[in-house]
């Protein structure tokens, strides 16, 4: 009955790499010097925010998809995707995903319980242990609490601080964080592993990102983060996709996709209520 649902979802793996990849500026291990390096911004940041009894985020998102023939480009695809969610101590997250117009993903976790909403409107839930999707295990989590092996990748990163910047009238510390070739195969691997074992595929390689991250010094609160993102995708793993009630077609080949997102945390430690869903269907019934 999911089906469609499924398919979409295929292609919400980036997305949920996305997610990855902006939480690093959200955990840490380390303590601040008098000065510190770009390097100890982002651990003091890190450590911060994963202290927060609860925050906010927003996300805007564009994913361009290209493909080649006998040396032409031919023309390729762009898709919105937007997003927002609630994450509270000590286990509690909420998730919303669209793509344009049309609303393509909810999920919410607590009390051990994962509830996804897909198009349909229909509520399921599962067990949080039983989640094997990538994509719901990802969005199902607080990006203050699951990124500490990607944050400590990044440590090996060309980091540069730019000094303080005014973003929406808040003078924050901008840093930039762009991946070695070691950290790249690292979050191929992790990409990889966000998808479904008959879609992972050797040819999906990162092959370039860069973050930018717009920190408060005088708390650490990440306030922005911006990610570039290159990738190729072997389409030959993937069923057709549908958007938009148009059929994709995809080609026995492999595309190169670019991302560019913006991703605001706010509202740190203010109250937020997280409710689960009343009359969730589980999941085993789909």
């Amino acid at each position: 009955m999911l089906q469609k649902y499924k398919i979409r979802i295929g292609l919400m793996g980036l997305v949920a790499m996305l997610f990855l990849l902006t939480g690093c500026g959200a955990l840490g291990l380390a303590n601040s010097a008098a000065t510190p390096t770009p390097s100890q911004t982002l651990l003091n940041s890190a450590n911060a925010m994963s202290q927060l009894k609860s925050v906010h985020f927003d996300l805007q998102a564009t994913l361009n998809l290209k493909s080649s023939s006998s040396g032409e480009e031919k023309n390729g695809l762009s898709f919105n995707v937007t997003g927002n969610g609630d994450a509270a101590a000590p286990d509690q997250a909420s998730t919303n995903v669209s793509l344009g117009k049309d609303h393509v993903l909810s999920v919410i976790s607590t009390g051990g319980k994962v509830y996804v909403q897909g198009q349909d409107g229909t509520w399921y839930v599962t067990d949080k242990d039983k989640v094997n999707d990538g994509v719901e295990n990802v969005l199902s989590k607080d990006l203050s609490q699951q990124l500490g092996v990607v944050l400590a990748e990044l440590q090996k990163a060309k980091l540069t601080d730019h000094g303080p910047e005014v973003i929406n009238g808040k003078t924050l510390d901008h840093i930039t964080a762009i991946l070695d070739a070691d950290t790249l195969k690292t979050l191929t691997s992790q990409l990889n592993g966000l998808l479904p074992a008959n879609q992972q595929s050797t040819q999906n390689v990162l092959s370039q990102a860069t973050l930018d991250l717009w920190i408060d010094q005088s708390t650490s609160y990440v306030y922005q983060v911006k990610l570039n993102l290159a990738v190729s995708v072997d389409l030959s793993k993937l069923p057709a996709l549908n958007f938009n009630g148009q059929k994709l077609d995809l080609p026995a080949s492999v595309m190169p996709i670019t991302l560019q997102a913006q991703v605001n945390f706010s509202k740190f430690n203010e109250p937020v209520s997280i409710q689960a869903p009343t009359h969730a269907v589980p999941l085993a019934q789909r």
